[in-house]
């Protein structure tokens, strides 16, 4: 069985990660779009994005201590990616933040439901469930990255007026991860 990840519920019909993996995931494309660096600390890193810095520090601890992220002691210390941005995938990123999870109780692991004999949406969902997972094990930082998704100070969030073509390879990329939206 696959491991899941938890997604929170908010409000009637949304599904959204929580903050902790929206700053993983903004601090691991700040990494990977910054490989000129050896490291940067947790507090800069926040400072970037005005996030509170001892979340962040929090953060990246719970991804070193997964290996996404690796520790560099001293002056010129922080935290680096650790390995390659194209080998870091969404699912892990999330599930070294929130543990295993799924979309329901029915489709977890230990979850437990009064009508689970008797529902008739389970495997419908078990189906989701696992697409989802399977969409975030595509996803890597390294294509998030080339989404615009990155630092506040990157080039690409300087100029919006993007070329054409770039714009059209980042459909395509997106199209193979998530199937064509025209179709």
């Amino acid at each position: 069985m696959l491991n899941r990840t938890k997604l929170v519920r908010y409000g009637p019909s949304m599904l959204r990660l929580s903050k902790k993996t929206d700053y993983a995931l903004m601090a691991l494309i700040h990494l990977a779009q910054s490989s000129g660096r050896v490291a940067w600390s947790a507090r800069e890193i926040a400072r970037s994005y005005n996030i509170p810095p001892h979340l962040m520090a929090k953060v990246l601890q719970r991804m070193a201590q997964s290996g996404i992220v690796v520790s560099h002691q001293g002056t010129r210390g922080g935290y680096a990616l650790g390995r390659p941005a194209h080998l870091i995938n969404a699912a892990e990123v999330i599930e070294s933040i929130e543990g295993p999870f799924s979309m329901t109780s029915c489709v977890s692991e230990t979850g437990y439901c009064l009508q689970f004999e008797k529902c008739t949406i389970k495997s419908p969902l078990q189906l989701l469930s696992d697409s989802v997972v399977q969409m975030l094990r595509r996803m890597t930082v390294a294509q998030m990255s080339l989404h615009g998704l990155g630092s506040p100070n990157s080039n690409r969030e300087k100029d919006p007026a993007r070329s054409r073509a770039e714009q059209e390879e980042n459909f395509s990329q997106l199209v193979q991860l998530r199937g064509d939206p025209r179709a």
